[in-house]
Formats: C-alpha cells, structure tokens, sequence
C-alpha cells in the first residue's frame, strides 16, 4: 500500500506553488503520492466555508489517507484557519493508541509549528501545517514513521469494524502492514550499498563536480604533511661544485710530470703538483683529474746521516711527494656541476605529500617556498540531547561526548585540522542552526548523531539545505546508517558525512569514508596496505560485514600475523582495522585459524 496525499494550500496560488512543489517532494521523500492539490484563498474568515466544505468532502468521500493545509504566515489568518480546522477534526475517544499517537505527532509538530492541529475525520488525517513551509515539509519527512502508524491504526479499525472491535484498547501499533512498507521505502530511498560502493560514489562525485582546486604558497619549514599541487623544479646545480668520485690526489693530468709535490688543500694546482681530496670533496678548478690513493707510492727521500731534524720532520718528508703509477686521462674520478641535480630539473610531482625526505630534497636544491594544495578544514558537530562535555557534571541517562573527540584526534593524526562546533540538540531548529553556522566556516562537515532514517538529519539535509544524499544506508556494522550527501551553500560545494553516535562507529567509518573523501579532495592517493592475518579465536558473525579495530602480532615462528583481540572496541594499541564476512545459514562463527584481509593502519 501506498500512502496518499490531499494538499489543501491556503493563500494566494502564485506565492504557493513553489510551497505545494516541496511539500509534494516531501510526500515522495516518505513513500507517499499527492493525489489532489487545491488552493483557497487568502480571506480564510470569508472563504471558511470553502475550506470546510473541502475537508468534509475529501474525508467523507475517502480521497485520501492524509490531508496536509499549508499556508502563507500572517498570524491573524492562521489562528482563524485553526479554529476552523479544529472544527472539522476530530478525536476519537474510541481507542487509546490512536489518540495518544495523534496526540503524540501534534506535540512535536508544535515544537517548530506553534499553530498546528492534528486530527482525524473518518478515515482521513488531517494535518494543519500553517506556518513556514519549508520547517512543514522538513517535519513531514522526519515523522513518516508517526504517520504509517496512525493510518496502520486507522486501517486496523476499518477492517475491524464488522466484528465490532473498534472499542479494542490495543490494536497491534506495528503490524505487517506496516513494515512492508516501512522497508519497501526505506529500500527504494537509501539502497543497502557495500563499503567498496560507499568509496566508489565518494570519489566518483569529487571527481565528476570538477571544483576548482584551492592553493595556497607555504614556506618549507611548514610544509611537511602538505601536497604539492604542482611540479617542483631545482633552483640550483647539486652539486654546484665539481667533487671527487674517489679518495685520491687531484692533479693536472698529461703534464708530464710522474713525480708530484704535495700542496695544502689552498693551494693552486700548477704542473708537478698535486692536491689530497676525499671523496664528494670540492676539487681545485686547474684540476683535470684524481688519482687513487692506490694508483700512487710515496716518494722517499734519503736524508744525510748527519741531519739533525727530529722524527717528526722525517715523517713529513716521506707526505712530502708522491709517484703517479698509471697514466690518468682527462676527467677520470672527476664529477662535475650538477651530476646530481641539474638546474631546473623536476624533483617533485604535483600531488606529492610532502615528508622528511621531501624537505630535505627542497632544501638541498634551494626550494623555499612550495605552491600547495589548501588543506580541508572539517567542521565536526555533535547531535543529541544526552550529551556532555568532559570536565561537566554528568546527568543522569546521560553521556560524555568521546566520539567528537576520538574523530578530532585522529583527523590531526592525519595532518587534517578541524573546527569543533560542539554539541547541538536533536531538533529541527537547533540542527538546522548550528549546520548553519558551520557551512559558513567550512567545506566539509561531519556529524556525529541523528543519522538514522527515523532521525531528523536526513529531512534536513534534504528538505532545507537542497542536499543530494548518495548514500545512507551501508552493508556494514557498526556503520550502517553513515550518510554522504552534498550541496551547494552560497555558491560553494559542501559535503557531508553523517554517522551515528556509537564511539566504535567513528574511528571505523573515519578510516573506511572520512579519509579518502579528505585525501580526494586534496588529490593525494593513498591505499593502507592489506595484510592477510590468522585469527586465533571464533567471533560470532553478523548479518553484515562486521568491522573490528584490533592488533595485529608477529612472532619468529610464522611468517603470517595473528589476531588474538576481536572485541568490537577502539583499544588504544589497535593498528588494524578487521572486516569479518556475513554469517550465512551454515556458518554463524567464523572458524578458528581462519586466515582474513586486514587494512594495516600503522600504530595509533
């Protein structure tokens, strides 16, 4: 069964077309069809009877399961439409469970619409949504739950009523009905897609928006963990002197002299004389080549009995020359300018993330400054109102916020920066306000909470912000509900990735979707290696993919890791991340000794 939908829109037709046309897409968003449209216009306290005559009709006619009125805001015509409306509702006294789930949808309707009404007339509901349009249809999205119910009471009763069971206090508030549809909605809105899919339409939509890429210039001292978002080219020879390829003596080669003077290292090279260099030394400009030390023998000279000099002269006498044994050639043992670094030779590629060695690189050739690719800020945002900021007094069914911070740390981690935007509530109001104020400052926003397609995240994002979600319902635990969406805010391209609140979630999804969105946008492709380990124990499978942060050991007997931790927790000396395979109808434990693929994420 499909829900259907009467629009009554009350004002002027021109200034509510574009209203109706949200809150038709708002009824598609919740698995419904708009049957009818009509408008009435402004003067409601002259057109009442028009309005009246509508309501009785469609409901007494059963057009549809659901009326929606919406309506231009002007106080005084809302307040008289209400009463109006009001008058053609009704509350059944007949059964419990449909009046405190009506009852039920009006409070919270009334929390972001003051004026609106929630009522039945046979076997239609009617939902007075004056007010602005736009919180109306968002809050159509986020109750599509509260409204299958209703209609699945509503219904229970109809089909009650020849064996006189209207007055029954318990109808069943779920039944099959219901959930039919409820997954037929859910499966058509947001398709269970794999992780692999997951990271495919993230990349694929970076890539197909064709943004400009932002850069900006940073010295070399700051630029480790950057990348480069073009060719880097030496600004100098390296070296930019010719060195010596071989310990020797550098010396005019062909001179004609065999016999050669020793000279301090100062000196200029004339013919019969020669220079000690080591190698990668700077060599004197007359030299033409280096000898080896093995390519000469020291010359000795006798000295006279009766010479008086002490030992040590002796000794300097025996440096004093040296005999060339080999007849160099020109150049020979000789490096010249820039053997190995030419001038404006490329040294590094554009999309190169700069480390240590890099540095070191653009150091040695006289880089100063590098053009980079401007880094990310990631807004991230709480949601819930059982949250808590460390260091406060916890409140009772209350929690520390951990989540934001453990996904803080790791995106430093990672040479990432974020804009923490704290803890906001779980309404429309303060959600909508606080992303708000984070689009503002950032590009790409993650939340954390409200994620789930009975929340309040998704209409919003939808209904308010114009955002396309591409996915939001994942083949994975911990996981599934995480959510990637994208919009247009002032002109910019925004993105979005929502997870759910669970602290194991976050690290998980951090790694499996956060990362590689990040890296994308930066142009820098980087895969964690995938190490194939043997698990020691026999963890129950999941339905789905079950994702697990554990450690992987190696010891000097087996040329494999093991994995002897598959708690499903973020402990601190995890550094592997473990995908367990669904359970089928014949395995519901993975077997002991069971060999798996593991991405290596290095040491926390």
């Amino acid at each position: 069964m499909s829900l259907t939908f009467l629009i009554l829109a009350v004002g002027v037709k021109e200034k509510l077309e574009k209203n109706v046309e949200l809150m038709k897409d708002s009824v598609s968003y919740v698995g419904g069809k708009t049957v009818d449209v009509h408008y009435v216009s402004y003067n409601v306290s002259y057109d009442g009877y028009k309005i009246t005559k509508y309501l009785e009709t469609s409901c007494d006619t059963n057009k549809a399961n659901i009326i929606v009125i919406i309506g231009e805001s002007k106080i005084t015509t809302d307040i008289e439409a209400m009463s109006i409306i009001s008058r053609v509702v009704s509350r059944t006294k007949s059964d419990k469970t449909l009046t405190s789930a009506i009852s039920e949808l009006e409070t919270i309707l009334q929390a972001v619409l003051p004026l609106a009404v929630c009522g039945i007339r046979k076997k239609t509901l009617i939902l007075n949504m004056f007010g602005e349009c736009l919180t109306a249809a968002i809050s159509l999205q986020a109750n599509q739950e509260r409204l299958l119910q209703i209609i699945d009471i509503i219904q229970l009763m109809q089909n009650n009523t020849t064996n006189k069971s209207l007055a029954c206090d318990t109808p069943k508030p779920c039944s099959i009905l219901k959930i039919k549809h409820i997954e037929k909605f859910k499966e058509t809105l947001f398709p269970m897609i794999s992780v692999t899919q997951a990271i495919k339409i993230i990349c694929e939509k970076i890539i197909k928006g064709n943004e400009e890429i932002e850069h900006e210039c940073v010295s070399v001292h700051v630029a480790c963990g950057r990348i480069l978002s073009k060719d880097i080219y030496s600004e100098c020879n390296v070296p930019s002197f010719r060195t010596s390829a071989k310990c020797g003596y550098a010396i005019k080669a062909n001179d004609g002299e065999n016999i050669k003077k020793i000279l301090n290292a100062e000196s200029s090279i004339e013919p019969g004389t020669c220079i000690f260099v080591k190698t990668g030394a700077p060599i004197p400009d007359e030299a033409t080549a280096v000898v080896q030390v093995e390519n000469t023998k020291e010359v000795i000279k006798e000295c006279d009995d009766n010479n008086t000099d002490d030992i040590e002269e002796e000794k300097e006498e025996k440096e004093e020359e040296i005999e060339i044994i080999i007849q160099p050639k020109e150049g020979e043992n000789i490096r010249p300018i820039g053997y190995e670094i030419k001038k404006k030779d490329l040294i590094l590629e554009e999309h190169k993330r700069i480390g240590p060695a890099e540095i070191g690189l653009l150091t040695y050739c006289g880089v100063s400054e590098v053009v980079v690719i401007k880094h990310q800020v990631v807004g991230i945002i709480s949601i819930g109102d059982e949250l808590e900021e460390p260091g406060e007094i916890l409140k009772i069914k209350h929690d520390y916020d951990s989540s934001r911070l453990i996904l803080i740390t790791l995106l430093k981690q990672q040479d990432f920066d974020s804009l923490d935007f704290g803890i906001t509530n779980d309404n429309m109001v303060s959600i909508i306000s606080k992303i708000e104020e984070a689009l503002e400052k950032v590009n790409v926003l993650v939340t954390i909470g409200s994620a789930n397609d009975k929340d309040l995240l998704k209409p919003i994002l939808k209904g308010y912000f114009n955002a396309t979600i591409h996915f939001g319902n994942v083949d994975m635990t911990p996981g599934k509900s995480t959510t990637y969406a994208t919009c247009r805010f002032r002109g910019i391209k925004k993105y979005f990735l929502c997870l759910s609140k669970n602290p194991a979630t976050v690290p998980i999804v951090t790694h499996l979707f956060i990362l590689p969105l990040l890296n994308e946008l930066r142009c820098f492709m980087k895969s964690p290696p995938l190490v194939q380990a043997r698990v020691q124990t026999s963890p129950i499978l999941h339905s789905r993919p079950k994702y697990i942060w554990t450690s992987l050991k190696w010891n000097n007997k087996n040329n494999y890791a093991r994995i002897y931790d598959t708690a499903n927790h973020y402990n601190p000396n995890a550094n592997t991340l473990l995908r367990l395979p669904p359970r089928t109808v014949y395995e519901s434990r993975l077997l002991p000794d069971a060999f798996v693929t593991t991405t290596f994420c290095g040491s926390k």
